[in-house]
């Protein structure tokens, strides 16, 4: 069986995305998939360095995944990587401060670390 050509974005309206969002990205051929559980980032107020993320399923069960990560083509930076959540996104906490941020998803480098 072939891999999808596509990585399809679905979120449903929730704290990461109010009217919820629905994209897809270009995969790039050859690449797998990984599972994310840390990643260096910058969020909107400015705070950045190492991030715990995890995919939200359901915002007020608490249910929480790994996040996944694809390596897709976007139309203005390139090859980067996409860090894909749940049903409501992605949570992110910050290692240092316990700053939190949700996300429906992530666009980021390929020089950007993910652990």
């Amino acid at each position: 069986m072939s891999e999808p050509l596509f990585v399809e974005v679905y979120v449903e309206p929730c704290a990461a995305a109010t009217d919820g969002r629905e994209q897809r990205f270009r995969r790039v051929p050859g690449t797998a998939e990984r599972e994310v559980r840390r990643v260096r980032y910058e969020a909107e107020d400015g705070t950045e360095g190492m991030w715990a993320v995890v995919a939200v399923d359901d915002e007020a069960t608490g249910a929480v995944r790994p996040a996944r990560a694809y390596t897709v083509e976007d139309s203005s930076e390139g090859t980067v990587w996409l860090v894909v959540g749940g049903l409501h996104g992605l949570r992110l906490e910050h290692e240092d401060t316990g700053v939190t941020a949700s996300e429906p998803y992530l666009l980021l480098g390929r020089a950007v670390p993910l652990e």
